[in-house]
Formats: structure tokens, C-alpha cells, sequence
């Protein structure tokens, strides 16, 4: 019988367990082995036949059930060897949950077995003989393993085969707990069912094209997934031979498994990546002459990732051995799928793709090269498909949404195979093992594999673990592909041996590269941590923040050799890794006065000095730019090798323009500049030898470009073309009006007030403009008399009551402005009493922002004290005009520019646009007016300084904290994962603008993630990213970028965001106390010349969208103006607006790495009142009245007042109680009884109330019908 084949047909019904395979195998060929076991020397120690097992394993069944029950835990605690499989039959057919785990072997490794104990809570523990005595007396001091039942079953004798029935395992049954190389805090076990253990073995059959003479070969470890159902569970499922090793005596000696596979004649064999690796580098090639591999027709490979250099290797390393490449199998599994999920087709080559690594770091998988002088394109190994009825989805892991075909997202498997669970963890489980996909909910439930990966024509390619992933500087980065950097950089590092994570560092994340040094290592650590910094950035363009060199064997690795990531970065955060070297470079300085850069200070320099000036200035910058030592920058090394990427060299860039004047072009700064060449191109641009500097496009132009001087008319900026559009649909609308009302204190020369602002408008010209349309365009031109351009008066009120001369303030502000004909400067004082008055200010946004209101203030105060007579000089006059930036602008903007902007803004903006809904008081209307109102707060100066220093340890400004809080709340309050915010930049690029007047303010686009329920600190962190690129990108006009996003346009909403952030700073610090001012702050005070300026808020604000954030510095904190729009909000809502803003700063600041949803909206008090005085359920509670007679009193008190309206027609509260009672009385002479039915079919109207109270009134159940 020994030759009789047998195989289910491809489409017949798997059987229920394995026990029924293990039942017929041996009564086809009980005699035929089954196991062989080798020894350290290759030669077999031990063997089982397909009748013995199921004789011995039997017997132990038996034995088991006279001390435990069916779905009982027992803990199999056995070295490498053959007793573990008896151990785990007997287990199967006793029905008993078998829980393999590696027997401790001291202190040090007993807490792993304690805490699967106290997780499986075990009944019994079976182990050998020669451990037995020891693991008890282990076992006793774990209170986890108290009364549990020790056996050894091979003492066993054949007393313990009494007959006793065994039961029959259903597929549903849970089989085994595999725990998972997860912490041994919280292990978690893996429910693996009968059924899914049949259907697993019978997809490896197939895939592997096993049969009854197939003899496999293994060494992995009995108590893991792979060495388990792959080595030992599979040979009894197919009827083949198994020769299995200890995996002590592979990594002692690789030769073994190979000489093992040659001498048994061994099919099917594979390991993990390493193990290849591991043959290819211990195994001298006279010891492969004698090897014979021709047999080996599988190799699989997985359970971590394949790498396809070691299969090239093995590859050409054994090929004289008779390995032929197709014999590789590279497979995908995990043990929450039972083992097996993907792998290819047998005989075919592995499939390698050579992947764009720029694409993969943006989440894509794209065949092809990465472009760049170092570039090179990361190969990825195809893991084949999924099988029998399996399914493999790629999901984004934040929504749940399929990925496109070749997109990386999350690895999602259904079918037969995935397991039941975690054991007794029903809410892990449930996140993990009972996903659906969105838009797709015929399909699942899915397990979430953790794992990342694309689908290329059917085949799972494995890019990486979520959870290992590493985000630097916003690019995803995969830790095997910076290891293997690592690892290769010098001969005296461990290969397989090292660990890349992430630490958060001054918040935010940073580079650890833990790496295992050889026994043979020199003591040269220093070249070794050069070596392993230089690789990364030239291979990666990343700089580790800290490089540790570890003893030899102690990174922690997985039962299979695989490297646990994170439990090596808890061991490093603890302090607790065997460190023998350490590099760590400094911690995040601060920005340095010697960074700063004086243009006359230099040029007044000798070219020598010169040059060390720059170079230390440069060094220091680009430290902190780099999270770097200063000494760690090598100054002839490439910025980009040292982690200079796009962000960086904005913020480098724009500091040189701001200092300097000049900039380096970008593509020079990402290219192969290193810092003593940046440091020459300054030196030579200063002493005007070099050319390889430019001038910022806008100072170029302005300098020796600019606009003829005596043009007629000229066209609008683009800012102003789009304002101008907006105010001619809704010429009446008060929105862009700029309006300041103050109070005076102290006497005021009206007259020498008004020749002030009128030499103001004489000296600028944006402020005697107009824009007039011609054909339709609007063109720009100026009033030859500045007195036309000037609308000034003063009012005598005397006697006005404040509120009516607010109103009457209030009605001025909002009285339209015609662009087309001016005047667009309004002033009004308004004279109360000699020394009493008041100032309204009114400019259109046409001429004037925030910027050039500073302006105007300061040089309005110098010009009133001129007027009365003081010798005082006036700001120097700008050297440009606004017309010349409005050319600039045209030019520089050209078709290319523009598609280029629009191309950034398109990828960085989520798709659709997402639309903020948030909880309003009223419908929001068809068309959203200007009315608005607003509401003041504060954040006190202890906040303030928390604040601030948040941003510090950010590395990060304020603007950026205050706009993470803003979008946090609104995340919070809106639910939705995407948040656009808009802001306003100064777009003032060259310094020749800084004191010109006009609008050059251009909104750009934040958007706030939250997909993934960050902490406030990552919030910050990607803002901060988000926000250096938008301003990066922030020249496009925003006209341009709603056209193109959105240009169906909804009169209901302002188009792309509805709500605004703007954190009011002067641009200079002298004007400082000028922002609360300018915000509206009630109270605030401004000098004006010898005048007092004392800021008076109006009645009306015009609302230009839903909400408008305001924030200023202030001395004693930060002021806040909030703006609403009234046709959707109340003032008490703006308000709780501000007071839940806050207290979210307040608990951010406390703990910014909390989850955001874990902070705090309501202060105590509102909290206590919603939790505690809203909810007094403890309060003594009178038995209610019914319903009917709780109206009777109603109509005692309120009879003859209106109790329905419906279509013209009222019952009052007597008429409805006297038709209820008619109705009920006529059901009572109907015989109703207490809760008899009553069905009612009524249209809807009056009848209804009048039936509901007739029939409670007769006692009966009331039963409403549709009529429809």
C-alpha cells in the first residue's frame, strides 16, 4: 500500500481537521516514516511513522482528557525534536488548544512564557523529560503558571491508552493559539481554527505541487507559523516525508539544511531571506563542490522581506550544485492568515521589478528608475497570488478605500484561511479581522495585515510593515532598504543584524540606525559611524540622528530570525540595547546670532575674512536647518547628502534673499553644492566676480525693469483684478473695505490732521488710484489731484449718545466705495467736545493691506507732528511704485510658471475639495451675504509663552502652532479627516517692496490631515511641512487656483476654503504694538504722533466667509479676533468658538503627544455642568402622571389658548380635550380594554393628536398606520 496515491480533487470538500488526514494516512501506509529527526552531525536521531503517530499521539489524547476538557489551553514547552509533534496531535484529537512557545531556558527568557500563560490561561504544560524537572521549578516562581498540570509524554506508558472516546473536532473549533513575535507585555494569540488549518494546507499543496513523494526539509522552529504548519503539518497533509533539524544547528552551521536537502533528496525547502543570505556567506565554495541541490524544486522564501540580490546570489553561489533559479518561491503569509496568503506559480522565476524609488516614497509603485545623479531604482520581488478562493485587497489604511492598481497601501486578505482572532481580545479583533472595504461592503470581512504593499497584474508585491514605517521630512522610507544600506557599508557590521526606526526628537522624527558589529570588529568606531552616515546619504539623502553599534547576537529578532523593529526601539528608548559605540548627533539648536548676515558688514570685509564669515554663518544655518553638529558638516560633501531636500533649501534660500539680496537658484542648492562652494558663489556674488548668483526675480526687475513712468493707465495686479470682480457682482457689499474707528484721546488740530493724510495720498500713488473698465477690462489710472483722491470731512456730534454715534461710525464704514471713480480713502474725525474725538478710517483693499496700513500709520504720525510744526524727518519714499509691481508680476507669472504652481497645488490639495460642514444655528442661505459680527478673546501671556515655546521645541513658529489649533478644533468639530484653511502671505518677495502701499496679499491653501487620529504634536510637525511648501509655492494667484479647482462656482460658500487664519505680525518690530490695533482689539492703543489712538469696535463686521481667525501678539499675550458670518451663526456660537479654542491650546500645550481626540474642548466648569448639572440622575423623581393626564392639566391652565396650527386651522387646548374625550368614549362603547390595539389610518392633520389622546384615554395601545 505503500505506493497507493491519493489526492482530493481539486473541487471536492476539504475535510474538517487534520486528525481525519492523519487517520487516513496512516491506514494508507501506517509503516511508511513520516518524520526523521538530525542531529548536530547530520545523522537521524529519531523517527516517527504515520502509524506511530497516530498510535502515540492517540494514546497522549487520551491521557490528556483524563486531566483537562476540550477547549482547554495546554502549554507545549519542547526543544527541537519529534516529541513536539506527538505533543501536538494528542492535542488536536483530545480537543484540547494546543499553545506551542520555546521553553525557557532562564530568568531571562521566562517572562515570555509567564505572559502567554497569563493570557492563555493554561490547564496544562507539556514538555520532555529532561526539562520537566527544571521548567517546574521555573514555574514556580510564576503565580501565571499556579496549578497548572506538568506532563511529559513520552513517560507516558501504554497504560495511558485506555479506550476512552476522543472527540470530533468541527472546523469551527480553535485548533491552536500561535502567539505572535509581538511584546511580551501584551502577547497576542492567534485563534487557528480546524477549518482554517485544512484550508492552509490545502492551498501550500496546490501551490507547492505537493504529493505522497515529496520529501521536505526544515529546520525552522516547531513553535513558529512557518516552521509548523510549512514543515511539519504539511508532510502529514500531502503524505509525504519530512526531515527535520534544530534551528541551533543551521545557525551554527548553514551547510546542514543543504547537505540535509542533497542527502534525503529533499523537494521543498525555504526560510526566510536571511537563511539564504546567511549559506551565501558562511559557506565556502569547497564545501558546496560535494553538494547535490538538483532535487530541490521549491525554495520558498518569506516571512520577511525577499530581497532580490540574496536570490541572485544563492542563486549563482549554488548553481554549480545543480539550484536552478526557478526553483525560488517567494511567498507572502502571516499567522493571523493561519501561514500561506500569496505565491507564485510553480517553475516560474521570481518576478523583480525594479521600482522609481522617488515614486515609492510617494506612496507608488512604478517601474523604472529613479532620475538623479545617485539615483537608483529599488527592486522589489513579486509574492505571486492569492489561492483557493482567497482574496487580496490594497486599501488605504486611513479610509478603507481600495488603492489604485500600482498605488501602495495597506494588505487586506479574506477568505477561508484568515483566523478567528485574537484570543479574549474581542476589540483588537474586531479592528483587525473584521474590516470592510468602503464602497465595497459585499465583500470580507478583511484582515488588516499591518503590511504594505501594491498589486501589479494580480501580483502582491510587499513594500514594507506600517507600523515599521519611517516618515522623514515627509517621505516615507522603508527600514529593510536603509538596514541593508547600513549593514553594507563596512565589512565589520552584522549583515541581518540591524534596525532602522524612528524617534521623535524636539517633535519631530528622526533617524535611529541600531546595527550589530561582527565578533571580528576592529575598535575603529568612528570610521564605522562615518561610513554608515555616508552610505545613507548618498544612497538615501537621510542623515541618522543616532547611530548605535550593538554587542554581537543582541538585537531582537523573532522566533524565525526576523528583526523586531519595534521592540528594538523600545530597548533603545529605554536604555536597556547592549551599546558598545554610540553616535548621536546634537540636539536641535536654537537659531544663532552668527548665523545672521549683514550685506554692509561683509562687503565692508576683506575677500578673506569675507569668505570665514561666511562659511561659520553657513555652517550654523545649516545645522539647524539639518538637525546636525556644526562639526558634523562636511564641507565638501554635497547639501543633499547631508539631508538637504526642497523644504530645507527654501528656508536656506529665502534666509540668503532676506539677508543678502540674492538668491541661489534652487536647482543649484539640490544639486551637488556643497557648503564651501555655497559659501564661494556668496563671497565671489558680493565681490561681483561671480555669476552664478541671481538677484530674486522681483528685485531684478524692479531694479533696472521697471514700467515706463508717465503711462496714462496700467493694468491691475492680479490680486486686484480678482477683488475688483468680486466687488462688481455685489457693488453694495462692505466686505473688502479696510476700516479702523478710534478714540482720540487729548485736543486734535483737525486741519493739520487733514493736510497729513492728504500728504499721505500725495506721495503714494496706489492711493489716488482708480479702476475704471474699459470695454469691460478694468485699467488702473491715478487722480492728478491728490485732494480728489481723498475723501475727508469732520462731523460736529456733539451731544451723540456713544451708541448712536457707533451706529451712525458703523454706517460710514460700510458706505460702498466705486472703484471705477473713488475716492478710495475715507477719513472722518468726528468732534464730540474740544478735547473729545473720534477717527473712522476707511481704505479699500484695492490700494491698501495690513502691511501698508502699518505703513501709513507710522508715516501719518511723523507727517501730524510736521504739520504742527516739528522738525521731524519722514520715512525715506519707496524707490518703486505699485504699478511696477503689477508688470512684474504679469512677466514673471508666464504660461509655464503658471502650470508649474497650478501642478504643485493640484498634487498637494486633497481631491474633490473637501467642503467644511460645521454645526450652524441657521440653514445656510443661497447666497451668503456680507453681514457678519465679531467676538474678541485672548490667550493670557502664560499660555502665550507655553505656546511659543511649543513652537521652539517644534522647531517651528507660532503662526504654525496657532494655525495647528485652529484646524484641530475644526477637525473636532466637523469630524472630517481634511480641513482647508486659508491664509493670507504678505507677498512681498523683494525687498523693494517692503515699503510700498497696495493689496499684495494672496491667500494660499493649508490643509489640515487628520486621517490617521494624530497627537497635536504631529499636527504641528506636518503643518509646519505643509506650510513651508504652500509659501513656497505661494506666488500663484489665488484667482487662478479657484478657476482651475473648482470653477463651477457655489454663491452659497466662498470658493476652495470657508474659513481663514491670519496671525497679524508687523514687519517691523517698532510696529509691533500696531497688530491688536489693526485687529480690532477693544481698548487697543496706537500713538499717533502726540495723539493716543484707542481702538473702538463697530456694531457690523463685514464677513467675507463662514469664519475668520485672527491672532496678534500682544504684550500680555495673544489677542484673537473672531469674524462670523451672521447668516449661519449666533454670537453666543463665535464665542464658545473661542473658549473651546482655549482650552484645546491649554491641553495641547499640556500634552501635545496625546491623541487629539483625547484633549478637552470644554473648560472644567462647562464640563461639570454638561457631565454632572445637566445630568443629576440621582435627584428624588416624583412616578410620572400619563401622558393624556398631563395635558388634562395643561388644559386646565392654558384652555382656550392655541394647541394646533395645521393649514389655516386651530384647535385650542379645551376643543382637543373635548374631541379626545368624545373619541374615547366611543371606544369604550366599543368594548376597548386596557392596551387593546387600536389601529389608525389618518391623512396628516388635526385628526391625528385628537385619535393619539382618545385612544390612551380609553386605555388602549395606540397603532399608527401609513396611508401611504
Amino acid at each position: 500500500m505503500t505506493g497507493h496515491r491519493v489526492r482530493p480533487a481539486a473541487d471536492s470538500p476539504l475535510e474538517p481537521s487534520l486528525t481525519r488526514r492523519l487517520e487516513h494516512w496512516s491506514e494508507v501506509h501506517g509503516d511508511k516514516v513520516l518524520y526523521r529527526f538530525l542531529g548536530g552531525d547530520g545523522e537521524e536521531v529519531s523517527s516517527l511513522t504515520y502509524g506511530e503517530l497516530r498510535h502515540r499521539s492517540q494514546a497522549l489524547a487520551r491521557r490528556l482528557l483524563a486531566e483537562a476538557a476540550p477547549g482547554d489551553r495546554a502549554l507545549l514547552l519542547f526543544p527541537p525534536g519529534l516529541d513536539f509533534v506527538v505533543a501536538f496531535f494528542g492535542c488536536l484529537l483530545a480537543g484540547v488548544v494546543a499553545v506551542p512557545a520555546y521553553p525557557p531556558g532562564s530568568r531571562r527568557t521566562l517572562p515570555r512564557v509567564r505572559s502567554i500563560a497569563a493570557d492563555a490561561r493554561p490547564r496544562l504544560a507539556l514538555t520532555d523529560p529532561a526539562h520537566l524537572e527544571k521548567l517546574e521549578i521555573l514555574a514556580g516562581r510564576a503565580p501565571e503558571l499556579e496549578g497548572v498540570v506538568w506532563l511529559a509524554p513520552s513517560d507516558l506508558g501504554d497504560e495511558a491508552a485506555e479506550e476512552r472516546p476522543l472527540p470530533e473536532p468541527s472546523a469551527g473549533d480553535v485548533a491552536f493559539l500561535q502567539y505572535t513575535s509581538g511584546s511580551t507585555a501584551e502577547p497576542k494569540g492567534v485563534m487557528v481554527t480546524h477549518g482554517n488549518l485544512v484550508h492552509n494546507e490545502e492551498m501550500i499543496r496546490r501551490a507547492f505541487g505537493l504529493a505522497e513523494e515529496s520529501v521536505i526539509v526544515g529546520w525552522l522552529p516547531m513553535y513558529h507559523d512557518m516552521g509548523l504548519i510549512g514543515n511539519v503539518l504539511q508532510p502529514l497533509y500531502a503524505g509525504g516525508t519530512c526531515v527535520l533539524m534544530s534551528p541551533v544547528d543551521f545557525l551554527r552551521k548553514p551547510l546542514r539544511w543543504l547537505e540535509a536537502i542533497a542527502r534525503h533528496g529533499g523537494t521543498t525547502s525555504g526560510a526566510p531571506n536571511f537563511a539564504y543570505e546567511l549559506c551565501v556567506r558562511r559557506i565556502e565554495e569547497d564545501e558546496r563542490r560535494g553538494l547535490d541541490l538538483s532535487t530541490w524544486t521549491l525554495a520558498y522564501n518569506g516571512a520577511e522581506p525577499v530581497r532580490a540580490d540574496t536570490l541572485d546570489r544563492f542563486a549563482r553561489a549554488f548553481a554549480p550544485c545543480g539550484f536552478r533559479r526557478e526553483a525560488f518561491f517567494p511567498c507572502y503569509g502571516l499567522a493571523e492568515g493561519t501561514l500561506f496568503v500569496t505565491g507564485g506559480d510553480l517553475g516560474s522565476p521570481p518576478a523583480v521589478l525594479t521600482t522609481d524609488v522617488a515614486e515609492l516614497e510617494q506612496g507608488r509603485v512604478r517601474v523604472g528608475p529613479s532620475q538623479g545623479p545617485t539615483a537608483e531604482g529599488r527592486r522589489l520581488v513579486g509574492c505571486g497570488h492569492a489561492w483557493l478562493g482567497q482574496t487580496v485587497a490594497v486599501a488605504d489604511p486611513a479610509t478603507g478605500r481600495r488603492v489604485a492598481e500600482g498605488d501602495v497601501g495597506e494588505i487586506w486578505v479574506a477568505g477561508p484561511s484568515v483566523a478567528a482572532g485574537y484570543w479574549r481580545r474581542p476589540e483588537v479583533t474586531e479592528e483587525t479581522f473584521h474590516a470592510r472595504l468602503e464602497g465595497e461592503p459585499e465583500l470580507g470581512p478583511f484582515l488588516r495585515t499591518g503590511d504594505l504593499g501594491a498589486l501589479i497584474d494580480g501580483e502582491l508585491l510587499v513594500t514594507g510593515r506600517l507600523k515599521d514605517m519611517i516618515i522623514l521630512r515627509g517621505r516615507n522610507r522603508y527600514p529593510q532598504d536603509l538596514e541593508l544600506t547600513a549593514e553594507r557599508s563596512h565589512p565589520d557590521l552584522r549583515a541581518g543584524c540591524g534596525a532602522a526606526f524612528s524617534v521623535e526628537v524636539d517633535g519631530e522624527e528622526q533617524l535611529v540606525i541600531a546595527q550589530e558589529l561582527d565578533r571580528r570588529a576592529g575598535d575603529d568606531h568612528r570610521q564605522i559611524f562615518d561610513a554608515i552616515r555616508g552610505a545613507l546619504a548618498r544612497e538615501h539623502e537621510v542623515t541618522p540622528w543616532d547611530v548605535v553599534l550593538l554587542k554581537w547576537g543582541t538585537v531582537p529578532k523573532t522566533s524565525s530570525g526576523k528583526i523586531q523593529r519595534q521592540p528594538c526601539r523600545r530597548a533603545y528608548l529605554d536604555g536597556t540595547l547592549e551599546v558598545v559605540a554610540q553616535s548621536t548627533l546634537a540636539a536641535a539648536p536654537v537659531a544663532r546670532e552668527s548665523e545672521e548676515l549683514d550685506k554692509d558688514a561683509l562687503l565692508a570685509q576683506a575677500p578673506d575674512d569675507r569668505r570665514r564669515t561666511l562659511e561659520t554663518s553657513l555652517r550654523h544655518r545649516l545645522a539647524r536647518i539639518l538637525r546636525l553638529a556644526p562639526a558634523e558638516l562636511d564641507g565638501n560633501r554635497p547639501l543633499v547628502a547631508l539631508g538637504l531636500d526642497s523644504l530645507a533649501a527654501v528656508e536656506l534660500q529665502h534666509a540668503l534673499e532676506e539677508e543678502l539680496g540674492t538668491a541661489v537658484p534652487m536647482s543649484r542648492l539640490l544639486e551637488d553644492l556643497s557648503l564651501d562652494g555655497l559659501a564661494g558663489l556668496l563671497a565671489d556674488g558680493l565681490d561681483g566676480t561671480g555669476d552664478a548668483l541671481e538677484d530674486s526675480p522681483a528685485a531684478r526687475w524692479l531694479r533696472g525693469e521697471a514700467a515706463e513712468r508717465d503711462e496714462p493707465t496700467w493694468n491691475l495686479s492680479e490680486g486686484q483684478r480678482a477683488l475688483w470682480a468680486i466687488q462688481r457682482t455685489d457693488p453694495a457689499s462692505a466686505a473688502y473695505l479696510l476700516r479702523a474707528a478710534a478714540r482720540l484721546d487729548g485736543e486734535v488740530d483737525a486741519g493739520a490732521l487733514g493736510r497729513a493724510f492728504l500728504g499721505l495720498v500725495e506721495r503714494h500713488e496706489v492711493l489716488r488710484t482708480v479702476f475704471p473698465a474699459v470695454g469691460g477690462v478694468p485699467q488702473a489710472k491715478a487722480h492728478p489731484t491728490p485732494a480728489a483722491a481723498l475723501d475727508y470731512r469732520v462731523e460736529e456730534v456733539r451731544g451723540r449718545g456713544q451708541d448712536e454715534l457707533l451706529e451712525e461710525m458703523d454706517r460710514e464704514a460700510r458706505r460702498p466705495m466705486d472703484p471705477a471713480t473713488g475716492p478710495l480713502v475715507r477719513v472722518v474725525l468726528y468732534r464730540r467736545s474740544a478735547s473729545e474725538h473720534r477717527l473712522l478710517m476707511v481704505f479699500h483693499h484695492l490700494v491698501a493691506d495690513f502691511w501698508s496700513a502699518a505703513l501709513m500709520l507710522e508715516e501719518l504720525g511723523y507727517r501730524y507732528r510736521r504739520e504742527l510744526g516739528e522738525d521731524v524727518p519722514l520715512p525715506p519714499a519707496p524707490v518703486v511704485r505699485y504699478r511696477d509691481y503689477a508688470r512684474w508680476q504679469r512677466e514673471h507669472l508666464d504660461a509655464e510658471r503658471l502650470e508649474s504652481l497650478l501642478g504643485y497645488w493640484r498634487d498637494a490639495l486633497p481631491s474633490p475639495l473637501p467642503v467644511l460642514y460645521l454645526h450652524a444655528d441657521r440653514p445656510r442661505p443661497p447666497v451668503l451675504s456680507d453681514a457678519g459680527g465679531r467676538v474678541g478673546g485672548a490667550l493670557g501671556a502664560e499660555l502665550t509663552e507655553r505656546l511659543e515655546e511649543l513652537a521652539r521645541r517644534s522647531a517651528t513658529t507660532l503662526f504654525v502652532v496657532l494655525l495647528g489649533l485652529w484646524t484641530s478644533l475644526l477637525h473636532r468639530l466637523s469630524g472630517q479627516a481634511h480641513v482647508l484653511v486659508g491664509t493670507p502671505t504678505a507677498g512681498r518677495d523683494a525687498p523693494e517692496l517692503a515699503d510700498v502701499l497696495g493689496y499684495f496679499v494672496n491667500p494660499v491653501v493649508l490643509a489640515g490631515d487628520f486621517t490617521d487620529r494624530p497627537s497635536f504634536a504631529r499636527v504641528v510637525k506636518r503643518l509646519r511641512r505643509t506650510a513651508l511648501e504652500a509659501f513656497a509655492h505661494g506666488d500663484l494667484p489665488f484667482a487662478r487656483l479657484a478657476e482651475r479647482l473648482q470653477p463651477a462656482r457655489d454663491p452659497s460658500r466662498s470658493p476652495v476654503f470657508q474659513v481663514l487664519f491670519t496671525l497679524q505680525q508687523s514687519h517691523r518690530p517698532e510696529l509691533a504694538p500696531l497688530a491688536p490695533f489693526v485687529l480690532g482689539v477693544d481698548g487697543a492703543r496706537l500713538p499717533l504722533g502726540p495723539l493716543l489712538l484707542r481702538r473702538l469696535e463697530l456694531p457690523e463686521q463685514p464677513a467675507q466667509m463662514d469664519l475668520s481667525l485672527v491672532a496678534a501678539r500682544a504684550d500680555d499675550g495673544i489677542g484673537l479676533s473672531l469674524v462670523y458670518s451672521r447668516d449661519l451663526f449666533e454670537e453666543a456660537t463665535a464665542e464658545h468658538l473661542l473658549r473651546r479654542l482655549e482650552t484645546l491650546a491649554k491641553a495641547a500645550v499640556e500634552s501635545p503627544e496625546l491623541p487629539l481626540l483625547r484633549l478637552p474642548l470644554l473648560a472644567e466648569p462647562q464640563r461639570l455642568q454638561l457631565l454632572v448639572e445637566w445630568n443629576r440622575t440621582a435627584e428624588p423623581f416624583v412616578e410620572p402622571a400619563l401622558v393624556h393626564r398631563l395635558f388634562e392639566d395643561s388644559v386646565d391652565r392654558f384652555g382656550s389658548r392655541p394647541a394646533i396650527h395645521f393649514r389655516g386651522e386651530t384647535l385650542s387646548y379645551g376643543e382637543l380635550e373635548r374631541r379626545a374625550n368624545r373619541l374615547a368614549h366611543h371606544l369604550l362603547g366599543l368594548g376597548i380594554e386596557v392596551e387593546t390595539p387600536v389601529a389608525v389610518l389618518l391623512p396628516r392633520g388635526l385628526g391625528i393628536p385628537v385619535a393619539l389622546l382618545g385612544v390612551l384615554k380609553a386605555r388602549g395601545a395606540y397603532v399608527p398606520l401609513d396611508p401611504g
